[in-house]
């Protein structure tokens, strides 16, 4: 499987890894005429977290992550890393030679501009002791969940962060956000597969290069909803697991994230050509679509606003063009009728 191209489609948003090592500051120098003050510390460590991440595993850096980002960074002439107030405004740099990969973790040394306001009063802070902590921003290319742990085996620096302590230590302060998957297409199961939720767990958990693939057997990247099984060696949408997903969508709050859930889950219930239990439908099955007439197919259509190319496709090779709605056709009688009495009167002039 060729993860280093999934992943950038798949999991293409930047996660925060807090490092718990304290900041050390260094001398006030200058760099091409500007003041910086000088900071030091781990952005990252080998140690894996103590809460659970986006997957639902803790996550932990593997050496030699980061080592393809810093060849990067030297090989565009030696270009720095961003050193951000709490990933947000950049108040410095890492300079490319001062960042490195030792038995502890991912070490720097940074430069705060002493000619901001902002780099002032971070680096103010971090010296009387009050900013104590390093964040990075990173993209995930190549990882790994096994039982214990989700291991990052490669990642792109995108910034580095002097940080205010997040409640959770070890936690990722962003990895609640984007849990919703990008819709995937799974192949479907039989019918008659048996499906067995804690086999089925076990046999996604045994796959390799889980993410960017297994993740994929649940709408949520947190684990929860199970759509899907491994059927000789692949990954597969489960009608039963479909169908208990839908069940479960449907007892919760209606927020913009179960929202999406449920549209994911109606994409396979009609392809499965199983009975939507949700009260709006957003997606019909090909077999009830053949039974509709000519005026059932475009309310419906008309009530959705949701085609899909497939669905789309069908229409065109199937279907004479729809007819326009009774009010469009009684502008347009009306529109002809009036020419016409126009051209008429013309007539009777001449």
């Amino acid at each position: 499987m060729d993860l280093s191209q999934r992943h950038v489609r798949i999991m293409n948003m930047i996660e925060y890894k807090f490092s718990s090592d304290v900041l050390e500051t260094g001398a006030q120098v200058t760099r091409n005429g500007v003041p910086v003050g000088i900071v030091r510390g781990y952005l990252a460590s080998w140690k894996p977290d103590i809460q659970p991440g986006r997957y639902g595993k803790p996550d932990r850096f593997m050496p030699g992550a980061f080592k393809e980002s810093i060849l990067e960074h030297k090989q565009r002439g030696d270009r720095q890393i961003r050193l951000c107030d709490n990933h947000g405004e950049s108040v410095g740099g890492f300079p490319i030679d001062k960042v490195k990969e030792d038995a502890i973790g991912l070490w720097v040394e940074g430069e705060v501009n002493l000619e901001t306001k902002r780099g002032r009063e971070l680096y103010s802070m971090v010296k009387q002791g009050v900013l104590t902590d390093f964040s990075i921003g990173f993209r995930t290319v190549r990882d790994r969940v096994n039982a214990a742990t989700r291991d990052i085996y490669k990642a792109i620096i995108g910034e580095g962060s002097i940080v205010d302590e997040p409640k959770n230590r070890h936690a990722p302060i962003t990895e609640v956000k984007g849990l919703v998957h990008d819709f995937i297409e799974l192949d479907i199961a039989p019918a008659d597969f048996e499906f067995k939720s804690a086999e089925a767990r076990k046999r996604i958990d045994e796959m390799p290069f889980r993410i960017g693939n297994g993740a994929h057997a649940f709408l949520c990247g947190d684990e929860r909803f199970l759509i899907g099984d491994v059927l000789d060696g692949k990954l597969v949408a489960v009608p039963q697991a479909v169908r208990d997903a839908s069940l479960e969508l449907k007892e919760l709050d209606e927020s913009e994230e179960t929202k999406a859930l449920i549209v994911q889950a109606e994409r396979y219930l009609a392809k499965m050509n199983i009975d939507s239990p949700f009260e709006t439908a957003h997606f019909y099955g090909l077999d009830e679509v053949k039974s509709w007439e000519d005026g059932d197919l475009e309310q419906r259509l008309r009530a959705t606003g949701l085609f899909s190319k497939a669905a789309v496709r069908y229409l065109v090779r199937s279907r004479e063009p729809l007819k326009p709605a009774k009010e469009e056709v009684d502008e347009t009688k009306a529109l002809m009728d009036a020419l016409e009495k126009g051209f008429s009167e013309i007539r009777e002039v001449l």
